[in-house]
């Protein structure tokens, strides 16, 4: 089909991940298509100061993926038995929904740092990348 739509056929739609449908090469902003919202949390502990970058780059990811209305919460744990009573893994811990972004990683009592498996390397904070691909699965569950 050369793009031209039959009688009584719609135009070809593609929706794009930021929430704009596009039809016939216009953009129109489409608040149905929005991404969902979700619930952000970073668990922490102040001996891990890599929460602050885990914080950044989730902000830049989630405002590129049009959700700049996504509040991150920060929770700071400070005893083992904070740290038991919720699913921490370790400093950062990145909850979508109460559920670690990164599965995997083992709960933790203890106030330790977390550390994952970046394209350079173990760091202690998930590169932009990867902080993407997880709220693109996130948003598809």
């Amino acid at each position: 089909m050369n793009g031209t739509p039959v009688h009584g056929e719609a135009p070809p739609i593609r929706v794009l991940f930021v929430g704009l449908v596009v039809a016939e090469g216009a953009a129109i902003l489409a608040s149905r298509c929005r991404p969902r919202s979700m619930r952000v949390e970073i668990l922490h502990n102040a001996d891990c100061a890599n929460w602050k970058e885990a914080g950044v780059r989730l902000r830049a990811v989630l405002d590129e993926a049009g959700m700049p209305d996504v509040t991150i919460d920060f929770h700071l744990l400070t005893t083992p038995a904070e740290a038991a009573s919720v699913p921490f893994a370790g400093s950062p811990t990145i909850l979508f929904d109460g559920a670690d972004a990164f599965p995997g990683a083992a709960r933790v009592t203890e106030l330790a740092c977390r550390v994952y498996r970046t394209e350079n390397g173990f760091v202690g904070a998930p590169s932009a990348e990867q902080l993407s691909e997880a709220v693109r699965k996130h948003l598809q569950t």
